[in-house]
């Protein structure tokens, strides 16, 4: 008996490794890494024949374009850019006396915008704007024409409206 004892213990060991192999398998290696359906594209705006601009969408693998979104109120000049997870739709915006250019994210799944830099001083605008691999976080300049050449090379969490400035960059006329 005791041997078929050691027996048993022996299959129900060898049993257990082999189903915690396979479990070890199937969640490291068998399943297939996705990044978002929006990371191998080119957004940008282009003119609407009515007005404003359209934000279109290219494919990579085609070059095919398609229209996402008529952005009625936001001149081609502006800059867009779309998480990889398709959750948020960023674009730049002038206010109504094109003196400052800000940012508008998009919550595709809930519709709602919400803006930043809005109260920034003037001939301040938000320009070059791509998202993180994380999907809420923006990486963005923000520029000061005002001075002679003063940039910010900023993050942004959406989510949080938490900012962080990674770069300042100040070029000064030199006196004379």
């Amino acid at each position: 008996m005791k041997k078929q004892h050691k027996a048993i213990i022996l299959f129900l060991l060898i049993t257990l490794i082999g189903v915690g192999i396979f479990f070890f398998y199937q969640t490291n290696f068998s399943k297939e890494k996705t990044v978002g359906e929006y990371s191998d594209c080119v957004v940008g705006l282009l003119p609407n024949q009515s007005a404003g601009s359209d934000l279109v969408i290219y494919t990579t693998d085609t070059w095919t374009p398609s229209t996402l979104l008529t952005l009625p109120d936001v001149t081609s000049d502006n800059y867009a850019a779309i998480s990889n997870d398709g959750k948020y739709i960023a674009y730049t915006t002038w206010d109504d006396g094109y003196i400052r250019r800000y940012l508008k994210v998009l919550d595709t799944a809930t519709g709602e915008v919400a803006n930043f830099y809005i109260d920034t001083s003037a001939k301040t605008e938000v320009i070059e704007i791509s998202w993180m691999p994380d999907n809420k976080t923006l990486l963005l300049i923000v520029n000061d024409s005002s001075q002679l050449s003063y940039q910010e090379i900023r993050t942004l969490n959406v989510e949080t409206s938490e900012e962080k400035t990674l770069v300042i960059l100040k070029i000064r006329r030199k006196s004379q």
